[in-house]
């Protein structure tokens, strides 16, 4: 990663959220609902393209 690089923590989330192939070892409990998590993850996605801007 770029020494630059721009971080996000999905609060109450886990590892699993990120994909749909279920829970596997290590990826932790969420405190969250799986929508919740998504949402924050859309959200940041979002920031991070229009951050871009249009070409």
């Amino acid at each position: 990663m770029p020494l630059d690089a721009a971080f996000v923590e999905v609060q109450g989330g886990n590892h699993a959220f990120f994909g749909s192939y279920g829970p596997r070892p290590g990826d932790g409990e969420a405190t969250v609902d799986r929508e919740v998590a998504k949402e924050q993850i859309s959200a940041a996605t979002v920031a991070f393209l229009r951050q871009l801007g249009t070409p």
